[in-house]
Order: C-alpha cells, then structure tokens, then sequence
C-alpha cells in the first residue's frame, strides 16, 4: 500500500538522523509545522512538530535533510555526521491523493542517544489511518490500519548508511539489540466482493505480538531470537478466499511462530535451536539443525560475500517435526470431498500408494523403505512425524547438496532417518 510506503519514509526522516561524535558545542532546535510534499506531488508528510536536543547539526543542515528536493546521498552523508541526545516527535501524518488516497497518523515517536547510525531507543507509541483505492468510487469500503507500541533498542544501522553512501543500502546489515510490538489491526477491502455481502468485503489481519531481539560478536550475531503470537488472517466470507478456507474447514488462519539461533565464530558453528510455526486447530511444524564451516562474513560483507561465504557452509544436522492437531484430517476430508470418495478409502488410498509408490522413486535404496513405512504409520494415525538428517562424513557441502542429481548421490552424502507418532 503506498500510503505505508509513505509512512515508512516518515519514519526514516527521524530514524536516519544518526550521527558522529564532534569538538564543537551541540545545538537544540525546534521546527514546527514541517511539510514535505511527495516528489509526484500526490500527498504530504506533516511533521507537527519536531524536538532536537543535543544536536551537532546546524538549523541549515536540519532543513536540508527534512527537505524532499534533497538527495539520497546527501541525505545520507548528514545522517553519518548527526548526533543527538533525543528527538522528539509527537505526531507525523502522512496523507496520499490519486489512485489511492488516505492518512496515517505516527504518534509519541522518540529516538534517544543517537550516535553514528547508532541509537540507543526509538520509541513510536501507535499508528492508525484509514486508506481507500479510488477507483472503487466513494461508496467503497475503506481499508483501517491500527497499531500499538512499537520499541527498538539498542540499534545500529551504521553498515547500511555507509552502503547507501556507496550506492546499495542492501550491502549493508542492521544489528538490532531488542524490538517488541503489539496490536496490530489491518482491514482490507476485497474489490471483487460487495460491501453488501454476507459478511462484508474486508480482510481482518491481526498481529497480538512479536518479540526479538540479538546480541552481537562485531557485527556478527551470536545469539538471536523471535516470538510472534497472534498473527491471524480473517477473509470475507463471500471471498474467493473465504470459500476456499471454508471448504478446508476453516474461518481462519491463526499462526504462532518461534525463532532461535546460535553462532560461534570460533569454530564456526550455527545452531538452528528451532524454527517452528503453529496453527490453531492446525499443528506445529518445527526446524532444527546444525551447520559448521560458516564463516563471520556469512554475517557482515555486502551481499555477494555473504552469499559466497555462505556457500561454503556445510550441513551436519537437519531435523524436520510436525505434529498435528487437525490439519490432516481436513487435508484429507477435503481431498476426499474433491474426488467425491469415501475418507477412509482416500486414506486408505495414500497409505497404499506411500508404501508401494515411495521406494520405487527413490530408487530402492534401504532407507526410502523406512520413509515409507513411517509415512504410511502417520497417514493410518496422524499425530506426529519426524524426518532427521545427518551428513556423512565431515558435513555435507550446501554446494554438494545442491549439485545432486538423484536419490543415490544423496544418500550417499546423507544419512536418512524418519519415525512416526513418536
């Protein structure tokens, strides 16, 4: 949406203001009713009122920066320079006209201690705004957008300021210490569905909360962590998508998510502690795994380092779990209704086919005779299924693995382990 798109360059205006420590005196400013018209002149931001306290930038360089005729370069370059104990700002409204119009109100934004693309805080205790595509005429639904606090701490942005100064933001890397937010509440309108349907037409998403945060070695990561609760996705019952959901025997999807890692640069070593994502009335379905030969630059080079750093990774460890509470019964209800079939032939159906089908396309190799006989476990009696790898040897190479060509070339690099409701 570009009325987001707009905000999220509110935000930058303050966020990007970082800074380099300096000999002379620091300076407070205050601007009021600031006014930055979008470069296709099809809306605005309005900055109410700004607080700069402990500044080394002078008012000129503060009015070039908030200035939209002002370049990406230069704008970054006074970024580098910038210090500043806090800014302050208690309210941003973005407003957009033409194909889409609308307005987005950023309240109580404060940053604190920031030094050097580097800030200690940035606070933001909400969001909310109303948008609108004008082409569905006056008379359509209009889309909402609500959020509570948003929190970062501890952040530094410096590698990415110093790549856009060469001309690709992207080479650089963000390290963030600790960011939490809450209640988000976004609605969609769906221009395919009448505002008069049963139902209505707007998509409801929701986010409860989201967690995280890393502690750092340099730039590298050592430790890093994420917890997202309550994300949920609600179409319109008289959606494509709600009908679709419907016949899945579902109103809703409502997800959960958790992320954990761990890095030793010493011995270059990570460690997927879990990577799970859950769904009410669904299941979990979880991650874990072990990685050696992965080098610091995997983490701090522009993107072509990190890429071929990354590369040069192997695989020691790899474990898929899902473990279901719904989701397969509705898989095969809903297959079964598609091929108007009895469920319990359709179960029947797959059992037969996993075992008689599964080693024949791996090739008869020992282990897919395993698979198959604990693929065919769960799908009698679905409740858990766990599907290990190990490499053989000293790891297998993410460039070995991804050059293999059939089953036997992988199973001679990886060793292959799979239980059921277990």
């Amino acid at each position: 949406m570009a009325v987001l798109r707009s905000a999220a360059l509110a935000l930058a205006l303050s966020t990007s203001c970082l800074a380099a420590p300096v000999a002379f005196a620091l300076e407070n400013h205050l601007l009021e009713n600031v006014r930055i018209p979008a470069k296709d002149s099809k809306g605005d931001v309005l900055i109410r009122r700004i607080e700069i306290t402990g500044t080394n930038l002078t008012r000129p360089e503060i009015d070039a920066f908030l200035s939209s005729s002002t370049s990406p370069l230069a704008r970054s370059a006074l970024a580098m320079k910038m210090e500043a104990a806090r800014i302050s700002i208690p309210e941003i409204v973005v407003t957009q006209t033409g194909e889409q119009t609308g307005a987005l109100t950023f309240r109580d934004y404060v940053m604190v201690n920031v030094n050097r693309a580097k800030f200690e805080s940035a606070d933001l205790s909400g969001f909310s705004g109303v948008f609108k595509n004008a082409e569905t005429g006056k008379d359509a639904s209009e889309g909402r957008i609500a959020s509570g606090p948003l929190s970062l701490k501890n952040v530094d942005v410096s590698s990415v300021v110093a790549a856009a100064l060469k001309g690709d933001a992207t080479d650089g890397a963000a390290r963030v210490g600790a960011f939490s937010w809450t209640g988000l509440q976004l609605t969609v309108p769906d221009v395919e569905t009448p505002a008069t349907a049963v139902g209505g037409n707007l998509y409801d998403i929701r986010l409860a909360g989201a967690t995280g945060g890393a502690t750092y070695d340099g730039d590298a990561p050592l430790a890093a962590r994420m917890r997202v609760e309550g994300l949920s996705f609600t179409p319109p019952r008289a959606s494509a998508a709600g009908q679709a959901l419907a016949s899945f025997g579902y109103e809703k999807v409502d997800l959960g998510m958790n992320v954990e890692g761990a890095y030793d640069p010493v011995g270059k070593a990570f460690k997927l502690v879990d990577y799970s994502v859950s769904g009410a009335d669904a299941g979990v379905l979880g991650l874990s795994g072990a990685f050696g030969n992965i080098d610091r630059s995997s983490f701090t080079g522009d993107k072509a380092a990190r890429m071929n750093a990354l590369m040069q990774g192997d695989l020691r460890t790899l474990t898929l779990k899902y473990v279901d509470n719904g989701l397969f019964q509705k898989a095969l209800a809903f297959y079964a209704a598609m091929q108007q079939k009895d469920v319990a032939a359709v179960r029947l159906e797959w059992a037969m086919m996993v075992s008689g089908m599964l080693p024949i396309l791996l090739g008869g190799e020992p282990s897919a005779l395993l698979l198959a006989d604990a693929l065919g476990t769960f799908v009698k009696d679905p409740r858990s299924l766990t599907i290990s790898l190990k490499s053989k040897g000293f790891g297998a190479s993410f460039l070995g693995l991804a050059q293999i060509k059939d089953p036997a070339d992988f199973f001679s690099k990886i060793d292959l382990s799979v239980t059921a409701n277990r």
